[in-house]
């Protein structure tokens, strides 16, 4: 089970904000600890899963992948799956031990998708030198301003470095994962980028949206069934057959007008009960594809209708009783002419940047060591937050500090966060 969606672009979240900081396979013998003392560590790695970060956990190719990037990207899917549970009243926890859909717990597939993040990160730089491409002057310095002014904001050199920590970072892994993403902006400029032989014409994205994603587009006419039940007695109304009524005497008015892609519009401007057709006035773009990247599945019923209609022609009255209960009727449009073509060839460049990066692993295959099978996700995470609970306590006791020596308050992890971001190829994923 993939737990993130990985495109093209990679855009990696620093999320290095002030939040965080105002609280929040085989086993290994390393437990975590109940308190972690920050005067006595050097390599936040070691101290949260007893590994120095420096071990070499896997090889992709001939490209190493540490334990303190593996380590990264366990934490950052961790926090992120946490968020999910807690976003849908999953739970406070994670559930390690339980399998996912493919069979194999939530423990070894969060640790196998870290692996393969790790090592595509890690072969990115491989891939750029490849292609002649080098970091320019004023990229290094800018990011290494951007590191200054974190230090500077926060107080002191220590300070800042025990900030990356808690995500779990170093300054060596923040410049690495950076780094990365800015070569990954840079191959994919130089591979598919406007001018190049890469470059996909129109008619490439309209073909990838219809064959690649299986897209169709499409507007409705949206009529909803409401029940309603009174207030002293148990007796359920519905408007049910007048919403249906309505909804055959506007399919009647389409079949006999002599314009019935114009009326259409007026139709389901005057009487459509589409709270999305605001945003999407134009029509939506729906898939057969669940995996979709670009697009969404729709009810069966739509689905169906768009699948049996040529482009142009309009349904008769559909009626929808999954999920919510509806009435459609249905336009089929062309996807030439009804799409974002910009936005949408920003996503086909970065399907086609997946599939390089796909390649890449592919020829780099993963190779994992001893170590490897020493790290336990769940127990790596519940040390990362006892040392998260001594940096944000260090971190707090440092703003009282300088409060009461100078009467204003420290500038926040939230400008250090606005001053150690870095340019980074724009997108989406998680999973």
């Amino acid at each position: 089970m993939k737990l993130w969606k990985r495109i093209g672009a990679l855009a990696l979240t620093l999320a290095l904000s002030a939040s965080c900081l105002t609280g929040c396979g085989k086993s290994s013998s390393f437990t975590a600890p109940e308190s972690i003392d920050l005067t006595t560590v050097t390599d936040p790695y070691q101290a949260i899963s007893g590994m120095s970060g420096s071990t070499v956990v896997a090889t992709a190719g001939e490209t190493e992948i540490t334990a303190q990037q593996l380590i990264y990207w366990i934490n950052y899917s961790a926090d992120n799956l946490l968020q999910y549970y807690s976003m849908y009243g999953l739970g406070t926890e994670l559930p390690w031990t339980e399998e996912t859909e493919d069979g194999v717990t939530l423990a070894d597939s969060v640790k196998q998708n870290a692996l393969e993040t790790a090592a595509l990160y890690a072969l990115i730089p491989v891939m750029a030198q490849k292609d002649g491409l080098t970091l320019s002057d004023d990229y290094k310095t800018t990011f290494q301003t951007s590191l200054e002014q974190m230090a500077k904001d926060l107080g002191s050199e220590e300070l800042a470095e025990h900030y990356l920590w808690y995500f779990p970072l170093t300054r060596d892994l923040y410049a690495h994962l950076c780094d990365s993403e800015q070569f990954n902006s840079m191959i994919m400029d130089q591979h598919f980028g406007k001018g190049t032989d890469g470059y996909p014409s129109d008619a490439e994205v309209i073909q990838y949206l219809e064959k690649d994603e299986q897209c169709y587009f499409f507007k409705h006419i949206l009529l909803q069934v409401e029940e309603t039940t009174s207030d002293t007695s148990s007796s359920t109304t519905s408007n049910r057959e007048e919403q249906k009524a309505l909804a055959e005497s506007l399919a009647k008015q389409l079949k006999e007008s002599d314009d019935p892609l114009t009326l259409f519009d007026q139709l389901m401007k005057e009487y459509s009960e589409d709270t999305g057709l605001a945003t999407y006035p134009n029509g939506y773009l729906g898939s057969v594809n669940e995996n979709s990247t670009v697009a969404s599945k729709m009810v069966p019923v739509v689905e169906e209708a768009c699948l049996s209609l040529e482009n142009g022609q309009i349904s008769g009255v559909l009626e929808n009783t999954e999920g919510y209960h509806g009435f459609h009727i249905v336009l089929r449009l062309p996807i030439e002419g009804n799409v974002d073509l910009e936005e949408n060839r920003k996503l086909y460049i970065a399907n086609q940047m997946t599939l390089m990066q796909d390649q890449w692993l592919e020829e780099n295959k993963i190779v994992t060591t001893e170590a490897f099978e020493k790290l336990d996700p769940s127990v790596i995470y519940a040390s990362l937050n006892v040392l998260r609970d001594a940096i944000t306590a260090e971190t707090e006791a440092a703003s009282a500090d300088q409060s009461s020596a100078s009467s204003t308050s420290t500038p926040s992890a939230s400008s250090a966060s606005s001053a150690s971001s870095t340019d980074s190829a724009s997108t989406s994923s998680a999973s």
